[in-house]
């Protein structure tokens, strides 16, 4: 019998088919995790991303009928472990400048971001935290070398197991 895996979802979908949208993911998975809702600037349509733990032909039956119910499909993807959380703490504004570089880094480390998320208080402490799959970003030269760069900036690595889903 095939092993459940962890899948991420984003899609997009009308408030009329919103309603139901729980209930058709429900039957088909056999656990479902962070489900967020955005609708920004009172727009039509609502940005949905979500994840599932189901076996893969499920997913599959899963999307099927997702888009069969007017939900556009924008990203499906499995998560992969080991999965590891960057946690970096500075001035908001280095945090900003040195995101896209740092996901550079680790997409040509193979360490594939999966969540990115940029915060700060009032515009002057930010925090960066970064969630990656496959390898460990600690033993990655060059994302050692760019945290050395900016060794105002407080980062730390840490492991993240299907348990905090």
């Amino acid at each position: 019998m095939e092993e459940e895996r962890f899948y991420v979802t984003q899609a997009l979908s009308e408030s009329e088919v919103f309603g139901k949208l729980r209930m058709l993911i429900a039957e088909n998975v056999s656990g479902l995790y962070n489900l967020t809702v955005k609708n920004n600037l009172n727009h039509k349509f609502y940005s949905i991303k979500f994840i599932v733990k189901a076996r893969s032909e499920n997913y599959a039956k899963l999307c099927e009928i997702l888009q069969k119910n007017e939900i556009i499909l924008v990203n499906c993807y499995e998560l992969l472990f080991p999965s590891y959380k960057i946690s970096i703490k500075g001035d908001s504004e280095q945090c900003l400048n040195i995101q896209k570089e740092l996901l550079e880094v680790l997409m040509a480390y193979g360490s594939v971001p999966i969540k990115s998320k940029l915060s700060s208080d009032e515009f002057v402490n930010g925090s960066l935290e970064i969630t990656v799959t496959n390898k460990d970003p600690s033993n990655c030269i060059k994302f050692l070398e760019l945290m050395r760069k900016n060794k105002d900036m407080e980062y730390k690595v840490t492991p993240v197991d299907e348990s905090e889903f």
